[in-house]
């Protein structure tokens, strides 16, 4: 459900941002921008100069060094990739049921008094079933369960088993096997036992299935909560002494044997054991999905793979120095990755938009980079900054899931932002780059080095309304002294980018 309702939300947003947005900018502009419009409306011919925030500055000098050495950034960036790549394989995937809460909670304050005054509390089940047309007697079933619950005490995480036979009188040290005459005392003690069948079944050690009428005998073990426990092992073992007294009973003739693995622990490590496979499965469904998007979106196949390469950047970073560093991935950690993929692609888009739109304007790779940069990369920064810092409130959570969910997502979005703004501008600009812009004019005249603002688009308007401005002194003049008045449809050639004069355009088409 966590999936279904994070799309519809994002949805909903997107319906809000293009339909309300808008509405309340127009009835509620910033005030700063509402004075320089009006500033420009009143005196055309003043031009104020931009303030760039602390971003663009530090984003222009950063984007600089990143366009100018892109090789050794994109090759420094594959390789921590790979090394963190390796330790994904080392993911522990957990579910310690007493670690969901914060160190000083009163469950856990509680657990540890009762552990330590009476012993471990987490249920272990084994269900011995035995079918009806069985050839075992009664009390030779309970003794069945008697075995199973003393092998089960052998094993060092547990702290005491219990089952119906705990109940019962001696037993014996008689075993089953078919074809030996039972004595007297054996079929009284049978007899005897079986009188009070309504008794082990009233403690709930005794069931009977109605529908297939096996008889369910429970042996209940109990192992330490707040221990590091590997319930998967354990489980392993509790089959390895388990499964030899069953084994010796069919051996010996006994029919209608089998045994049922239950209880808290076997239900936490199969929940162990999807919490992996989901994780595996989510993050590769996720990444098949927004890869074809981005294959449409960019119209190529080869620029769509590589445009993935920065969106994996902060899911194997993060999740490969857990996996270095041992720490546990659990329910919380595990939706992280999906959504930090998520996350990731919106930043790539909107970088390669703006890249995109500098090829489209004629400038080379590494001029569309900077351009992008002072287009995006400030509102970048920012949505990161405030989208991390309010995912950071989960943090302060009590229930460790939630908590881990928190500070992982912050770490996630600020990894995927040096994705975005490192990785990717250093491939675009490199040899991989070329995938990009194909079926575009290539850039001319360009040394490929970043310049100032003056190369970026936003700075042309201002340049044409000076040359539209020039006074009628400053034309020239006929020989009759009469000023040549310019002509509408044919406006003097501007520079472009690249220092060419741009074809004259007619504003009224002929």
């Amino acid at each position: 459900n966590f999936g279904f309702y994070s799309a519809a939300a994002v949805l909903a947003t997107l319906v809000l941002l293009f339909l309300v947005l808008p509405a309340w900018l127009s009835l509620w502009p910033s005030r700063e921008f509402a004075e320089k419009v009006k500033l420009a409306r009143d005196d055309p011919n003043e031009r104020t100069t931009k303030k760039h925030t602390l971003f663009h500055r530090v984003w222009h000098v950063i984007g600089g060094q990143v366009i100018r050495h892109n090789g050794l950034v994109a090759a420094g960036c594959v390789g921590v990739m790979i090394f963190f790549a390796v330790g994904v394989r080392w993911i522990d995937p957990s579910i310690q049921l007493m670690k969901l809460f914060s160190p000083g909670t009163r469950i856990l304050v509680d657990y540890e008094w009762l552990e330590h005054h009476l012993g471990p509390l987490m249920p272990m089940e084994v269900v011995v079933r035995v079918d009806k047309d069985s050839n075992m007697t009664f009390a030779q079933q309970m003794r069945l369960a008697r075995d199973v619950e003393s092998a089960i005490e052998t094993l060092e995480p547990v702290g005491g088993a219990i089952s119906a036979a705990t109940f019962a009188p001696d037993l014996g040290k008689r075993r089953f096997r078919v074809g030996g005459l039972s004595g007297q005392k054996e079929r009284f003690l049978s007899k005897e036992l079986e009188e009070h069948r309504e008794d082990f079944a009233e403690g709930g050690y005794l069931q009977v299935d109605k529908e297939t009428g096996e008889e369910l005998w429970r042996v209940s073990a109990r192992v330490e909560a707040l221990s590091d426990l590997d319930y998967g092992a354990f489980v392993e073992e509790l089959r390895a002494v388990v499964e030899p007294i069953r084994e010796y009973y069919v051996a010996n003739g006994a029919t209608g044997i089998s045994v049922t693995y239950t209880g808290l622990v076997p239900l936490v490590y199969k929940a162990q054991t999807e919490l992996f496979t989901g994780l595996f499965n989510s993050l590769l469904m996720a990444f098949v999905l927004i890869a074809f998007v981005m294959m449409l979106v960019l119209r190529s196949f080869s620029a769509g793979m590589i445009s993935m390469l920065p969106n994996l950047f902060p899911v194997l970073i993060i999740f490969g120095a857990m996996g270095w560093l041992g720490i546990l991935v659990d329910v919380g950690t595990m939706m992280t990755a999906s959504v930090a993929l998520g996350v990731a692609v919106d930043d790539t888009i909107h970088y390669l938009t703006w890249f995109r739109h500098g090829l489209d304007m004629g400038y080379s790779r590494k001029r569309a980079a900077m351009v992008a940069y002072q287009r995006c990369a400030t509102a970048m920064s920012q949505t990161t900054l405030i989208g991390g810092l309010g995912l950071a409130v989960f943090a302060l959570s009590t229930f460790t899931p939630t908590q881990r969910f928190g500070y992982i997502m912050l770490t996630l979005l600020f990894a995927a932002l040096v994705g975005d703004l490192i990785f990717l501008p250093a491939l675009l600009t490199g040899p991989f780059g070329r995938f990009f812009d194909r079926g575009r004019k290539p850039g001319g005249g360009d040394d490929g080095r970043p310049r100032d603002d003056w190369s970026s688009p936003e700075t042309r308007p201002a340049r044409r309304r000076v040359d539209e401005q020039a006074t009628v002194s400053d034309l020239p003049s006929k020989s009759n002294g009469e000023p040549i008045s310019p002509r509408r449809d044919k406006p003097s050639p501007l520079p472009t980018p690249h220092g060419h004069l741009a074809k004259p355009r007619r504003l009224v088409k002929e």
